[in-house]
């Protein structure tokens, strides 16, 4: 029982550290000139707060939608994006390590998707760890039910404050997102050279 309060006020203090805000970058086309009349989907992120420590990996997610900055966040939190309709890739933007290298390698994943006017998306910022070939997260989509479970203990930012995810009794279907695409080493972390030559001499 000691151990599980002492848990306990440790993920609230990394929560309450790591997790302080969210920055949205308005100048976004998908944003831009947004009011109450405008026709928009609801876009909500969700980025849990770990179990395990991966430092560099815990720092803030930059996303990108159709290769524009669209919103930084930080672990143990979700936020809700209003978004002129439109179809591209989000894309996620991180800083991962190689055991054997001391210098940090960014790594960027990406999944195609279609945001419809009226339509709710939710989008899990899944943390995915493979090891030798790093961490990075995954922009998948999950459905309302899910995406209850995942908020439970997190906060909701912004104008997710407002519109929680929890209040939610239901949303149409949307259309399906594109897959997280397998990727090699090399196209993975295109700016460091992952695989060493080591060809041999006769």
């Amino acid at each position: 029982m000691y151990k599980l309060k002492i848990l306990i006020i440790f993920s609230g203090l990394a929560l309450f550290l790591n997790g302080c805000g969210t920055t949205i970058y308005k100048i976004h086309p998908s944003l831009q000139g947004v009011t109450d009349d405008t026709a928009t989907a609801n876009v909500y992120f969700i980025r849990l707060q770990p179990v395990k420590i991966k430092r560099l990996a815990d720092k803030h997610i930059t996303v990108d939608f159709k290769n524009k900055k669209l919103l930084k966040i930080n672990e143990g939190l979700y936020t809700l994006l209003k978004i002129r309709p439109g179809e591209g890739n989000i894309t996620t933007h991180s800083y991962t390590k190689f055991t054997d290298q001391n210098e940090p390698i960014a790594v960027s994943r990406s999944r195609h998707y279609a945001f419809l006017a009226g339509r709710t998306y939710f989008i899990y910022l899944k943390q995915l760890d493979e090891e030798f070939r790093g961490v990075y997260y995954d922009p998948a989509p999950v459905s309302l039910y899910e995406a209850k479970v995942l908020v439970k203990y997190i906060r909701a930012k912004g104008v997710a404050d407002s519109e929680r995810i929890e209040n939610i009794d239901s949303v149409p279907d949307s259309p399906s997102q594109g897959e997280l695409v397998p990727v090699l080493p090399e196209k993975l972390y295109p700016q460091s050279p992952y695989l060493l030559e080591n060809p041999i001499k006769e």
